[in-house]
Parts: C-alpha cells; sequence; structure tokens
C-alpha cells in the first residue's frame, strides 16, 4: 500500500495491478491466494482514496514529494526515517502520514499507539520546520478506519 502511494500509481488501473503484483512478490508473499488478496485489498484502498478530497488536493498541489527522507539533528541519536507524502498548497506545506490499522473508529486506538503515532507525526513536523523554517501542517490519513478514510490533523488527535 505504502509503496503504491510512494509512485502514486492511481489512475490506470494496468499499471497498478502490474505494479502490485510485483511489490507483491518482492514483499515475498508468494502463495497465489494471499497474494490475491493482498492486492485486491490494495486495490480497494487506492479507490477509495481516489474517491477522497485528500486525493484531489495532494494530486493537485504545487510541489509534492513522496517517500521523504528526514533528519532531526538535535534529537539524542540523529532521528531518521522517510515521511510519506509532504506537498505544498496555496495555504502552505502539508504532511500526510497513511495508516492501515483496520480499525471499527478511531476509538479503537488504544492511548499507547496514539502516543506513539502523535511522536511520529511530530518528528516528521519539526524536520520539515528545521529545513523550511515553515511549520507544516500534519496529518494522519487512516485508510481503513468503519470501512472509510478518515483524515485527522495532528493538533486534534
Amino acid at each position: 500500500m505504502h509503496q503504491a502511494i510512494h509512485h502514486w500509481e492511481f489512475r490506470n488501473a494496468e499499471a497498478l495491478q502490474q505494479f502490485l503484483e510485483r511489490t507483491a512478490l518482492q514483499l515475498s508473499i508468494l502463495d497465489e491466494e494471499l497474494r490475491k488478496r493482498a492486492i485486491q485489498r490494495a486495490k480497494y484502498f487506492m479507490q477509495t482514496l481516489q474517491e477522497h478530497p485528500i486525493y484531489d488536493e495532494i494530486n493537485q498541489s504545487s510541489r509534492r514529494y513522496h517517500e521523504v527522507p528526514y533528519e532531526l539533528k538535535d534529537e539524542p541519536q540523529n532521528e531518521r526515517g522517510r515521511l510519506d507524502v509532504l506537498y505544498q498548497t496555496e495555504r502552505g506545506w502539508k504532511i500526510v502520514d497513511f495508516k492501515t490499522d483496520h480499525l471499527t473508529s478511531l476509538a479503537d486506538l488504544d492511548e499507547e499507539r496514539r502516543a506513539e503515532y502523535r511522536a511520529q507525526l511530530l518528528r516528521y513536523q519539526n524536520s520539515v520546520f528545521q529545513q523550511l523554517k515553515e511549520m507544516p501542517v500534519a496529518q494522519f490519513c487512516f485508510l481503513n478506519c468503519g470501512n472509510t478514510i478518515q483524515l485527522v490533523n495532528l493538533k486534534d488527535f
């Protein structure tokens, strides 16, 4: 799922199918039935994402970067990682962190997981601020929350 978002391969159904099959094999999903289910699940998420307003906002942004490497230099161990999507709109920079947790509602997330997610997105936000000197809006995009997408701002999480 994250690989498809990274490549932003959505509109061409044949290309998406080939990409997902290749990715499933690279992830060592060798059992044909498991691979088919994984591909169907990813295609469902992609279709649902395309129907959500966040897809158009990201797709129409003036600048968009996927799987952006980051580093926080003032952390004790120079924290490094990759953030899912960083993009710029006329209102400024935004980060979206995609989550694939299977949830009935956001209330299903225990406080430990929430704290972990919050800390992760804060690291992304601080890293972008260090580089751009502009604080981006940071959001979670839960792709599988009650069979719908839930977009949540970090400040509200």
